[in-house]
């Protein structure tokens, strides 16, 4: 039987864990991810699991600085998307002046035809 395949993995894909139903040890619990969670023990005695205060930390500070690189990006994406929208924008309103300006020239060759037409009516001999 084959491992499911999931979408936008990448191009090797690993099989997901299966437990034994005969493995001793704490039940696992199956996610809708279809990855396996086991209950760690706690080894150190302060809820860490094998973590000490010093890599804790250090996760703690790469997190930070994740966390920041993310928000400049997304400044500089709603800044980029923003000046999208002004120039946008600003060219929507110089087409429609544009045809403003046009529309009203027509008009206004329109009304000058219908008064010539009045001062010299078509005759039909």
């Amino acid at each position: 039987m084959q491992a499911p395949r999931v979408e936008g993995s990448g191009e090797q894909s690993t099989p997901p864990v299966y437990s034994k139903p005969d493995a001793p040890g704490p039940a696992p619990q199956e996610h809708r991810w279809n990855f396996i969670s086991r209950s760690q023990p706690n080894r150190n005695g302060d809820g860490t699991a094998g973590w000490n205060q010093r890599e804790w930390e250090e996760d703690k500070e790469r997190l930070k600085e994740i966390q920041k690189r993310a928000e400049d990006a997304m400044l500089d994406m709603s800044e980029t998307t923003l000046e999208s929208i002004v120039s946008t924008v600003e060219a929507l309103k110089t087409k429609l002046a544009q045809h403003k300006t046009q529309r009203e020239q027509e008009r206004k060759n329109y009304e000058e035809e219908l008064e010539r037409q009045k001062k010299e009516p078509r005759r039909y001999v």
